[in-house]
């Protein structure tokens, strides 16, 4: 019985990185720097068309959707792609540099979700429990003067700088 080869190894062909064809089974699997930067690592890996996908898929608000589906591709695929198009010393050094892509990888998320934390706090924080209570004071007060505008109450007289200096200058101040 026979191992079933992948589509793409049927003729072992030269591959435009010059990496050796044949290594092309050691170095598949999940690619997390792929995933986590799909179009940074797809640039890295001199996969230009799908790096200009991907930046234009995460950027247009429209499509952004698809962003998570390109970045499975990307993270299913990307090391037969890498391997197939960057040229490597050998596996080690594709390893290396692979772990070294998952590193930043997650090192980037992870300092974006820790950002997104402290800039916007949830709902039901102190600091939105704050605000809510000044806008809730704001709003009984002005329902406060209304209610005594309505009444025929006049409302206080409020002594300006701009009044003060005219009242002083027409008494001859």
């Amino acid at each position: 019985m026979s191992k079933r080869l992948h589509p793409a190894d049927h003729a072992l062909q030269p591959l435009p990185s010059g990496n050796d064809p044949a290594l092309l089974p050691q170095v598949r699997g999940w690619s997390w720097g792929a995933f986590f930067l799909p179009w940074v690592w797809a640039f890295k890996h001199r996969l230009t068309r799908l790096a200009v996908a991907a930046l234009v898929v995460s950027v247009i608000p429209v499509v952004a959707v698809f962003t998570l589906a390109f970045a499975i591709y990307l993270g299913k695929r990307g090391n037969e792609l890498a391997w197939r198009r960057r040229p490597f010393a050998g596996l080690e050094q594709f390893r290396a540099t692979q772990r070294e892509w998952r590193r930043w990888g997650i090192g980037v998320w992870v300092t974006l979700i820790a950002l997104a934390a402290i800039m916007w706090p949830p709902l039901h924080s102190p600091l939105s429990e704050h605000r809510d209570c000044a806008r809730c004071h704001l709003k009984r007060t002005r329902q406060f003067l209304q209610q005594r505008h309505e009444r025929g109450h006049a409302r206080p007289a409020v002594d300006t700088p701009a009044a003060s200096s005219s009242a002083n200058s027409s008494r001859g101040g």
